[in-house]
């Protein structure tokens, strides 16, 4: 159960003294009696009397200035909570599930999604000699089946004619998902020039059409077909510069030691508070890419790494693990302080396909949960109540270890009942 604290702030006020006055007996010098003057003295106590009553007037307007001042300089009302936290150590024998973003069974579930992040590096290499070569420039295409619910097989060698009429041709058949209630079905694929030559390397297609379709009927023909995001690329006819096999091969082992480290190291500076990563969990494809060729005669060698990684929904990944733990989360939310006291393994990880497959993990060290107190709700419960209700207010925000109010001015006996004159501080352990 929450602490409370109530700590009022009043204003200290000063006193002020009146200076005594010495009366002075002047003696005669003759004994006969004589009418008296009024001496110095008399009249300094006169002016001291005036002199008093002014200093208490003043004392007493500072005093009225200062309470005005300590009623507009202190107004609002500060609250200062300290939220729950919990520390679990986990069983290595069991089995976490998380599942691709969109396929969890049910609300709760652990699921995931997927970061990538690409790395390219390249060398120059002295080219051994020339040689003539054909090649066919290629690209990636996305197949479009807004015709039927049912899949669309297109078989090897199926044609993508752009406007200006060139052709593209996919090398296996492929299987177009077919068409849903809200979208049609895609596929990506990779297409190659019908001939070689530079003449084929051509930026992106808002369309290409399937010539083999004109006899399917003007609707199939029309609502299946293949756009392109990205350049086609890698025709060419003539004569380059050719790198003997031994020197390729060196540079591109060497290009694939400098990716290897930029791969481990490629999610270090993630500090997102949203989402869990665990750069143990990514994996890596290697490309190989076409060479630059130099007029100087010399071959650039390209490598390429794609880094991918599961990064888990915040709130839902520590809620599941904190209820799995046993850790009494109650409705409240909770995060992981430090996602690195702890280790994450699959269970099987071969032949796991990061984004599309079901993932089976375990965790051991430890892990500190801390509740997220949710300061919004809590300054619109508080607004308007009396101070007594602090702590069954509080006993409703099951994230709250600790908290005090401060309510100014000091007499007021409930919170503002405007809720941007609280102001709520969460002063975390870690």
């Amino acid at each position: 159960m929450a602490n409370d604290y109530f700590q009022d702030v009043s204003q200290n006020e000063g006193s002020s003294g009146q200076k005594s006055i010495r009366n002075i007996t002047v003696a005669s010098r003759q004994r006969t009696p004589r009418r008296q003057v009024p001496t110095k003295d008399q009249g300094q106590i006169k002016r001291t009397r005036r002199s008093g009553f002014t200093i208490w007037a003043v004392a007493f307007i500072s005093i009225v200035a200062l309470v005005g001042v300590g009623f507009f300089a202190f107004r609002g009302t500060t609250i200062t909570v300290i939220p729950r936290e919990q520390t679990v150590v986990f069983d290595e024998q069991t089995v976490y599930t998380a599942y691709p973003e969109g396929e969890g069974p049910s609300a709760g579930s652990i699921v995931y999604n997927t970061i990538s992040r690409e790395f390219e590096e390249s060398t120059t290499v002295e080219a051994t000699s020339v040689e003539n070569v054909e090649e066919y420039a290629r690209g990636v295409l996305t197949i479009v089946n807004n015709h039927s619910t049912a899949d669309l097989r297109l078989i090897k060698n199926t044609r993508f004619e752009t406007p200006a009429g060139l052709v593209y041709r996919i090398r296996d058949s492929v299987d177009v998902p077919g068409k849903t209630d809200s979208a049609p079905g895609e596929l990506e694929v990779t297409v190659y020039a019908d001939e070689p030559g530079e003449r084929y390397n051509i930026g992106p297609v808002s369309k290409l059409t399937l010539p083999g379709l004109k006899t399917t009927g003007p609707d199939m023909f029309e609502n299946v077909y293949a756009r392109s995001s990205s350049s086609m690329s890698g025709g060419f006819v003539g004569e380059r510069p050719v790198v003997s096999e031994q020197d390729q091969n060196s540079a591109q082992s060497q290009l694939r030691t400098i990716l290897e480290e930029r791969a481990r190291t490629a999610f270090n500076d993630t500090e997102a508070t949203d989402i869990y990563i665990f750069p143990e969990l990514q994996s890596v494809v290697y490309e190989i890419l076409p060479p630059d060729f130099a007029e100087d005669g010399s071959v650039r060698v390209r490598q390429k790494a794609v880094v991918t990684v599961p990064a888990f929904e915040g709130d839902v990944f520590a809620k599941a693990l904190a209820e799995a733990t046993s850790a009494d989360a109650g409705s409240g939310e909770v995060r992981i302080i430090d996602p690195t006291s702890f280790a994450i393994t699959l269970v099987e990880p071969d032949d796991i396909e990061i984004g599309s497959d079901v993932l089976e993990f375990t965790l051991s060290g430890n892990a500190r949960f801390e509740w997220v107190v949710d300061s919004e709700l809590l300054a619109r419960d508080l607004a308007g109540n009396a101070k007594e209700t602090f702590q069954n207010i509080l006993e409703s925000h099951p994230g709250i270890e600790e908290a005090s109010a401060q309510v100014r001015p000091f007499w007021k006996t409930r919170f503002p009942e405007d809720v941007s004159n609280i102001k709520i501080i969460v002063n975390s352990r870690q």
